[in-house]
């Protein structure tokens, strides 16, 4: 049997894809979030799942219980233990051959992978990290303390379950390759970088709530193919702004520089984790500069990638979203990244903020790999 581990709603969307495309049975899928902000995902999915490609679905809460550390708090252990309980029970009861993961990078994926090594181990789209085959890190520290806590975690915690030498992953010391062999990886965008690469080219298999779902949404916004459709993907790491509000927007502000307000419509993606209070700043802005602005997927929380053949978007703006990357896959927009704009602000005012140039040159570089040109930005 094959089970698939999700725990978003694109996902759950690639791996109905790669049941479909190849026409995979007895599938078990095991739904989970990350996270207690993103436990309202479970809606979401109930609206992409289509029953037929399931023979079993279980759903496991929150994914990061399957990581353990000395800072973890004080019912991480019966959490951790509890997420074995669920994850044995499926294995144990089932015949299964091989194992789908939906996030190379997530820990517990990595740990579940590391303790099944005897099945054959596949990892399907979810993000940039799932162009990485290394566990990368920023920061490490081999101090004396952290070798003390390597070594209670993996005596007391990892190694009883089955997985020797989990620490490094969640102590690192230097950048290190994953400890398992990686049977497929199924990508969206075409890549080759190990023979067991697989393209699989997005295609949606919609379920009828779904489907329902996209049509009342073009009837709701209007589209109008012949207006300068701009769609604009909220920032994913706002918080490592140095001034989260007021930097995005700024961005915002120049993303529509020299835009026509009268062909002008801007369409709004929220990422899910998002306040209110920065929806307010950014309709207020449209509102008191009578730009024309429609917000998408408000009732429920859906992956951006479902209309991206549906609407033809002139210009495509983020900042580090995965999104970027799908846009350039599959649209014919202008997709462009805010980062190096922002960038440049900071250099100029003189703040120091590596992290968010170091994701960007991750990003670029990662996109320059896959679509062997760099990724557009707006001139500052």
């Amino acid at each position: 049997m094959n089970l698939f581990f999700v725990h978003t709603p694109l996902q759950v969307l690639t791996a109905q894809n790669i049941v479909g495309q190849f026409k995979l049975k007895n599938n078990i899928l095991v739904l989970s979030y990350t996270g207690e902000r993103a436990a309202h995902y479970y809606k979401s999915f109930e609206i992409l799942l289509i029953p037929a490609l399931w023979d079993q679905t279980h759903k496991i809460g929150d994914l990061n219980n399957g990581i353990f550390n000395i800072k973890s708090h004080v019912h991480a252990l019966s959490d951790f233990n509890k997420f074995n309980k669920k994850i044995n029970s499926i294995l144990t009861t089932n015949k299964i051959s091989d194992i789908y993961f939906g996030d190379i990078n997530h820990l517990s994926y990595v740990y579940l992978a590391e303790k099944n090594k005897d099945k054959r181990l596949h990892f399907f789209e979810e993000g940039v990290s799932h162009y990485c085959t290394i566990v990368k890190n920023k920061r490490f520290n081999s101090s004396a303390s952290v070798s003390l806590k390597k070594f209670i975690t993996d005596k007391f915690i990892y190694e009883p379950n089955g997985v020797k030498g989990f620490s490094k992953y969640l102590y690192p010391t230097h950048n290190c390759e994953f400890g398992f062999n990686i049977y497929k990886r199924y990508s969206i965008i075409k890549q080759n970088e190990g023979v067991y690469d697989v393209h699989i080219p997005f295609h949606l298999y919609k379920s009828e709530a779904l489907n329902t779902i996209i049509e009342n949404e073009k009837k709701l916004i209007g589209y109008n193919p012949l207006n300068y459709n701009v769609l604009y993907l909220s920032s994913t790491t706002s918080a490592d702004f140095s001034n989260p509000a007021e930097d995005e927007m700024d961005m915002f502000k120049e993303m529509l520089k020299g835009a026509n307000l009268a062909k002008l419509v801007v369409y709004l993606k929220y990422h899910p984790k998002d306040n209110n209070d920065k929806k307010k700043l950014i309709t207020e802005y449209c509102t008191q500069n009578g730009i024309e602005y429609k917000e998408l997927f408000m009732s429920v929380s859906l992956p951006i990638e479902i209309i991206y053949a549906d609407l033809n978007f002139s210009l495509i703006a983020g900042y580090d979203s995965s999104s970027l990357f799908y846009a350039s896959e599959m649209s014919n927009a202008l997709v462009v990244s805010l980062l190096p704009c922002l960038i440049l602000k900071y250099r100029l005012k003189k703040i120091k903020n590596t992290l968010i140039e170091d994701i960007w040159n991750d990003m670029n570089n990662t996109y320059m790999r896959l679509f062997n040109k760099p990724l557009a930005q707006i001139p500052a």
